[in-house]
């Protein structure tokens, strides 16, 4: 079992406990520091890994407009990252509306798709065909399709512009928008999605600011978290768990030279992925057995 004993200096403790007792969280940033922390040094080390996109390219040969562009990178997540369901749907229909009045025919040629041999393989969505009472794993896809149509916006152009004119954080009301409206969608499902689109379409707007609870408060960032922390989310408060998160962010804005419109991304997605088996940082076997994000 993962010892939740933190190992930051002495005096950073006490004013930790001070301030969980007062409320008052702000003088911490003064003392405490990322690389305090057990395996900060090991995370950093893994983060800094270069990763890249691979669906740009396929989107910029398939999609004639920006709202095909949005369909099609949709359903590369809602079909748990795989190109060849962005391709079968850009073939067959090239906005949501159209998507939704097809939505049999397409069902049938992803369900056929996923019963293929060529399909490549994916680590993403694991459950797919699993999540609604409909018939296989086309048919999930489809229902995300069709529920975004139904409970969240006639397009996806219309869904960007009604988060951007909101009041609040635009990505914090994007990811409540799509969890509560989208068949299947939780918190990684729709993170991964509006990430997607951020990045996709370059809209600095969309960029979340800075890494917090909300953002990984699923089961493989969360065992992440207490890898890098020494301490469980569950024996921490919400602005416990916060100060830590920016003081990772600060961090890699500032230490690993991550750009601040993508650090979010990248750190969650590290998380996630540091408490399984990856490149042998460290003989640590509950990597090797870690559940998927």
């Amino acid at each position: 079992m993962v010892q939740t004993t933190t190992t930051v200096r002495e005096g950073p403790t006490r004013k930790l406990l001070a301030a969980q007792r007062t409320g008052d969280y702000s003088g911490l940033l003064d003392t405490m520091e990322f690389l305090d922390f057990p395996e900060a040094t090991s995370f950093a080390r893994f983060v800094s890994q270069p990763r890249s996109y691979l669906l740009w390219q396929l989107l910029d040969q398939l999609a004639e407009t920006r709202e095909e562009k949005l369909l099609g990178s949709f359903v590369y997540i809602a079909g748990g990252n795989n190109r060849e369901v962005v391709c079968e749907m850009l073939d067959a229909g090239t906005t949501l509306e159209e998507a939704v009045a097809s939505r049999s025919q397409i069902q049938k040629s992803l369900n056929d798709l996923y019963r293929s041999e060529g399909l490549t393989a994916s680590n993403h969505r694991k459950y797919l065909g699993g999540y609604t009472e409909v018939t296989g794993k086309g048919g999930d896809v489809m229902e995300a399709v069709e529920t975004f149509y139904e409970n969240v916006a006639p397009s996806f152009e219309e869904f960007l512009e009604a988060i951007q004119a909101h009041d609040e954080d635009s990505f914090d009301v994007g990811l409540a928008r799509l969890r509560r409206g989208v068949a299947s969608y939780g918190r990684l499902a729709s993170f991964d999605q509006l990430e997607l689109w951020q990045q996709l379409l370059d809209l600095t707007w969309l960029a979340p600011s800075v890494l917090r609870k909300s953002y990984v408060s699923t089961a493989g960032p969360e065992r992440g978290f207490q890898r890098v922390f020494g301490d469980s989310m569950d024996d921490l408060s919400d602005e416990e768990v916060d100060v830590r998160l920016q003081l990772l962010h600060e961090y890699g804005v500032e230490q690993l030279n991550m750009d601040p419109s993508s650090a979010v991304y990248e750190l969650e997605s590290a998380l996630c992925n540091y408490q399984k088996g990856e490149g042998g940082l460290d003989k640590d076997p509950k990597r090797d057995s870690a559940e998927p994000c």
